[in-house]
Protein backbone atom coordinates (compact mmCIF):
# COMPACT_ATOMS: atom_id res chain seq x y z
CA UNK A 1 0.00 0.00 0.00
CA UNK A 2 1.30 3.19 -1.04
CA UNK A 3 1.25 6.16 0.99
CA UNK A 4 -1.68 8.79 -0.07
CA UNK A 5 -0.26 11.81 1.25
CA UNK A 6 2.80 11.42 -0.69
CA UNK A 7 0.80 10.16 -4.03
CA UNK A 8 -1.21 13.64 -3.59
CA UNK A 9 1.73 15.27 -3.56
CA UNK A 10 4.06 13.97 -6.25
CA UNK A 11 0.25 13.94 -8.64
CA UNK A 12 -0.33 17.77 -7.86
CA UNK A 13 3.12 18.59 -7.66
CA UNK A 14 3.44 16.52 -11.44
CA UNK A 15 0.65 18.35 -12.84
CA UNK A 16 1.80 22.04 -11.11
CA UNK A 17 5.26 21.58 -12.81
CA UNK A 18 5.10 19.68 -16.64
CA UNK A 19 1.24 20.36 -17.29
CA UNK A 20 -0.09 17.33 -18.31
CA UNK A 21 -3.31 17.29 -20.33
CA UNK A 22 -4.39 13.42 -20.43
CA UNK A 23 -3.98 10.90 -18.02
CA UNK A 24 -1.62 8.99 -19.64
CA UNK A 25 0.36 12.26 -19.76
CA UNK A 26 0.54 12.29 -16.04
CA UNK A 27 1.07 8.75 -16.15
CA UNK A 28 4.33 8.80 -18.39
CA UNK A 29 5.48 12.01 -16.31
CA UNK A 30 4.91 10.19 -12.76
CA UNK A 31 6.88 7.23 -14.43
CA UNK A 32 10.09 8.86 -13.83
CA UNK A 33 9.50 10.21 -10.09
CA UNK A 34 11.72 8.46 -8.01
CA UNK A 35 8.89 7.30 -5.39
CA UNK A 36 7.07 6.38 -8.04
CA UNK A 37 10.25 3.92 -9.25
CA UNK A 38 10.76 2.08 -5.82
CA UNK A 39 6.86 1.69 -5.18
CA UNK A 40 6.27 0.10 -8.64
CA UNK A 41 8.39 -2.78 -7.92
CA UNK A 42 6.89 -3.54 -4.33
CA UNK A 43 3.26 -2.31 -5.17
CA UNK A 44 0.96 -4.17 -7.97
CA UNK A 45 -1.81 -1.79 -7.09
CA UNK A 46 0.07 1.38 -7.22
CA UNK A 47 -1.87 2.46 -10.99
CA UNK A 48 -5.12 1.83 -8.98
CA UNK A 49 -4.17 4.21 -5.82
CA UNK A 50 -2.76 6.62 -7.54
CA UNK A 51 -6.49 6.74 -10.31
CA UNK A 52 -7.96 6.34 -6.88
CA UNK A 53 -6.07 9.68 -5.79
CA UNK A 54 -6.35 11.35 -8.95
CA UNK A 55 -10.29 11.03 -8.75
CA UNK A 56 -9.98 12.15 -5.01
CA UNK A 57 -8.61 15.35 -6.24
CA UNK A 58 -10.66 15.58 -8.53
CA UNK A 59 -13.93 15.13 -6.50
CA UNK A 60 -12.17 17.43 -3.53
CA UNK A 61 -11.76 20.18 -6.57
CA UNK A 62 -7.73 20.17 -6.27
CA UNK A 63 -7.43 19.63 -9.91
CA UNK A 64 -9.66 20.74 -12.65
CA UNK A 65 -10.36 17.84 -15.24
CA UNK A 66 -12.59 16.12 -16.48
CA UNK A 67 -13.19 12.18 -16.52
CA UNK A 68 -15.13 10.17 -18.88
CA UNK A 69 -15.55 6.64 -17.93
CA UNK A 70 -15.46 4.37 -21.35
CA UNK A 71 -15.45 0.73 -21.05
CA UNK A 72 -12.02 -0.46 -20.60
CA UNK A 73 -10.72 2.51 -18.36
CA UNK A 74 -11.53 5.67 -17.53
CA UNK A 75 -9.77 8.88 -19.15
CA UNK A 76 -8.62 11.65 -18.34
CA UNK A 77 -8.65 15.40 -19.37
CA UNK A 78 -6.36 17.75 -17.01
CA UNK A 79 -6.79 21.23 -16.71
CA UNK A 80 -4.57 22.35 -14.28
CA UNK A 81 -4.84 22.74 -10.59
CA UNK A 82 -7.33 24.72 -8.68
CA UNK A 83 -6.63 27.74 -6.76
CA UNK A 84 -7.53 25.15 -3.82
CA UNK A 85 -5.21 22.44 -5.14
CA UNK A 86 -2.44 25.58 -5.44
CA UNK A 87 -3.48 26.42 -2.09
CA UNK A 88 -3.09 22.52 -0.31
CA UNK A 89 0.21 21.78 -2.39
CA UNK A 90 1.77 25.53 -0.89
CA UNK A 91 0.98 24.02 2.77
CA UNK A 92 2.41 20.70 1.85
CA UNK A 93 5.89 21.95 1.66
CA UNK A 94 5.65 23.61 4.98
CA UNK A 95 8.08 22.07 7.56
CA UNK A 96 5.27 21.84 9.95
CA UNK A 97 2.70 20.21 7.67
CA UNK A 98 3.48 16.39 7.85
CA UNK A 99 3.81 16.51 11.68
CA UNK A 100 0.22 18.58 11.46
CA UNK A 101 -1.33 15.95 9.46
CA UNK A 102 -0.32 12.86 11.48
CA UNK A 103 -1.94 14.33 14.49
CA UNK A 104 -4.74 15.07 12.82
CA UNK A 105 -4.73 11.20 12.08
CA UNK A 106 -3.72 10.78 15.65
CA UNK A 107 -6.41 12.86 17.07
CA UNK A 108 -9.45 11.60 15.18
CA UNK A 109 -8.57 7.76 15.32
CA UNK A 110 -8.21 7.76 11.40
CA UNK A 111 -6.38 5.28 9.53
CA UNK A 112 -4.24 6.62 6.30
CA UNK A 113 -6.58 6.46 3.26
CA UNK A 114 -7.53 8.52 0.10
CA UNK A 115 -10.83 9.24 1.97
CA UNK A 116 -8.38 10.68 5.11
CA UNK A 117 -6.39 12.59 3.03
CA UNK A 118 -9.22 14.32 1.35
CA UNK A 119 -11.45 14.74 4.53
CA UNK A 120 -7.77 16.40 6.00
CA UNK A 121 -7.67 18.15 2.71
CA UNK A 122 -11.23 19.74 3.33
CA UNK A 123 -10.51 20.79 6.52
CA UNK A 124 -7.33 22.50 5.91
CA UNK A 125 -8.48 24.61 2.68
CA UNK A 126 -11.85 25.74 4.52
CA UNK A 127 -10.40 26.91 7.80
Amino acid sequence: MSDYFKLYRIVLSTIQSLSPETGQQLFDALSSDDYIIQEKSSNPNLVCETLIVLDNLISDGLVNAKRTVTKDVPLYMIYGLSTSGQKFLAETWKPTFEETFKNYLKENGIPLSPQSVSKFIAQLIFR
